[in-house]
């Protein structure tokens, strides 16, 4: 068994991640991707109704990790 020691990056980059989730929460967890009436719309995400996810918006910082 080898120790591994986590890099402090990786490390920083997950307590971003656990804050813009807990930040987000709601809005995750709404099973809602849009709704619209009376002149009101709502999209959750970018607009398409497709919705962000934590890996959506942080995928692009976690790529150069993959390979560690």
């Amino acid at each position: 068994i080898q120790p591994m020691a986590v890099p402090a990056g990786v490390r920083a980059l997950a307590g971003q991640i656990q804050e813009w989730y807990e930040a987000n929460q709601a809005i995750l967890e709404s099973p809602y991707q849009s709704e619209s009436f009376g002149g009101y719309r709502y999209d959750r995400g970018g607009g398409d109704g497709s919705g962000v996810t934590w890996q959506s918006r942080f995928g692009g910082r976690l790529a150069p990790w993959r390979r560690v």
